[in-house]
């Protein structure tokens, strides 16, 4: 006989509404009996989302996950949220409705009341598949020594639903993870302890919070300890009010404060921080709207090159092969960036005949 789930206590879904997360949920049969679920901590930050946080929450209590901690923290809202909220809050382990300045500060709110082992939030458009907390939680148990666990998206966008083909980026080389400073936070998991020492989020960060708290942690931790999944855990909503849909602008400002991060903390000399400070210049200004792809580029560029140079100098030439495909995104009639493209291309007997010439110098100029 199947052991009942939470569907029958939970308030009847909306009119027309089938289907998972609205007439469907996780057998409680589908968890394993041998082993102790660790608990999982989920923070839902939330600003005038009643059109989708409904989903949000259902498709997180029918989980029916067994050590679940839910925490909800709203800024305010004034469009039917908080009279949502209120019909799941006994399955709510902790939820406040009141101003605050932003995503970031409300994560940081919740941060404060998670005790669990594992921790992500799942924003208020999103919601999860079928079987997304036991995946998480069986991949920590089974892997012990992981510190997080990235999974894969599906994007939804006006009914249409296709798999996001950029997975959280991991590359052999440890410098060009960092040079990509790419996840998808939905279905990237941390232990909590781990987390925690990199807690409070950047509250002046409104955009890239997510990629600057996972630039700490790789250049903490490392990447040996995060293991990649193919399974799927979440649909990630994009609509006209997503920011990531709408504010790509702000996306490329607080990600040139990444690059500098980037290179601050990976010790490169300081004459290499000068130059980098004349490409961030209009960083401490108001960044004019035309000149924000500019900016991005020269700076991605710069980043790069140096990197490049480190690993031709080390005779790493399986790594700087791997940089052309990033090259492509870069400008072709760029003269001084064209010439570090050549010495890609040039076998190793010759490369050491070229520093013996100490050809550097023309790269260097």
């Amino acid at each position: 006989m199947k052991s009942a789930g939470i569907i029958s206590k939970l308030p009847p879904p909306p009119k027309n509404k089938e289907g998972w997360a609205w007439t469907q949920e996780v057998s409680p049969d589908t968890y394993r009996t041998d082993i102790a679920y660790p608990k999982i901590s989920i923070i839902t930050p939330t600003f005038n989302q009643g059109a989708f946080i409904e989903q949000t929450i259902r498709s997180i209590l029918l989980q029916n996950y067994p050590n679940l901690e839910y925490i909800i923290i709203d800024g305010g809202s004034t469009d039917g949220t908080i009279e949502i909220i209120k019909k799941y809050e006994q399955w709510i382990s902790y939820w406040t409705s009141e101003k605050d300045d932003g995503q970031t500060h409300a994560i940081n709110k919740g941060l404060k009341h998670c005790t669990g082992k594992i921790f992500n939030w799942l924003n208020s458009d999103d919601w999860y598949l079928p079987n997304a907390l036991k995946i998480i939680a069986e991949a920590f148990y089974n892997h012990p020594s992981i510190n997080v666990v990235c999974g894969r998206e599906y994007f939804y966008h006006n009914g249409n639903i296709k798999l996001n083909p950029l997975p959280t980026s991991l590359f052999k080389s440890f410098e060009q993870t960092l040079s990509k400073t790419h996840l998808n936070q939905p279905t990237t998991f941390f232990r909590l302890k781990i987390y925690q020492e990199f807690i409070p989020l950047r509250e002046d960060f409104h955009y890239m919070f997510d990629a600057e708290i996972w630039l700490r942690y790789l250049i903490q931790h490392g990447q040996n300890h995060i293991l990649k999944i193919e399974q799927i855990t979440n649909y990630f909503r994009l609509h006209e009010s997503s920011k990531t849909q709408s504010y790509q602008e702000q996306f490329h400002r607080e990600r040139h404060t990444l690059f500098l991060a980037l290179l601050t903390n990976t010790n490169i000399k300081k004459s290499s921080l000068d130059k980098l400070k004349v490409y961030l210049k209009p960083h401490s200004e108001e960044i004019p709207h035309y000149s924000i792809n500019i900016h991005q580029k020269a700076l991605e560029k710069y980043i790069i090159k140096e990197i490049f140079m480190e690993a031709f100098y080390k005779n790493e030439i399986t790594f700087c092969r791997s940089i052309l495909s990033e090259i492509v995104f870069f400008n072709i009639n760029d003269i001084k960036f064209t010439m570090n493209k050549f010495w890609v291309c040039l076998p190793i007997f010759l490369i050491k005949k070229l520093k013996k010439w100490n050809l550097k110098y023309f790269i260097d100029k």
